[in-house]
């Protein structure tokens, strides 16, 4: 089963790979960007790629923010709940 798997990374991989060189290949033209801290001709395919790497990092730092807020009440809902318990345990069902 191991060596399953391990095929069919490497056959993804591979895949993905290819992709990324067909794009490079198809959007080879050179545009100007031109930001406030930054200016230059790069690949156009460059540019999609980086603005998609970029997205998905400011996507996961943004979801990672929220998880860390969800443990965060958790842990203090659980400290609460065991405040009370030792108060007084009849209460508490």
């Amino acid at each position: 089963m191991a060596i399953i798997k391990r095929i069919f990374l490497v056959a993804i991989v591979l895949l993905i790979l290819f992709a990324g060189t067909v794009f490079s290949l198809k959007n080879s033209a050179m545009v100007t960007i031109d930001l406030v801290f930054l200016s230059g001709t790069l690949q156009l395919s460059f540019v999609v790629v980086a603005a998609f790497v970029l997205g998905a990092v400011l996507g996961l730092v943004v979801g990672l923010a929220s998880v860390f807020k969800v443990h965060a009440s958790k842990k203090l809902i659980e400290h609460r709940l065991r405040a009370l318990e030792k108060s007084d345990p009849g209460k508490v069902s």
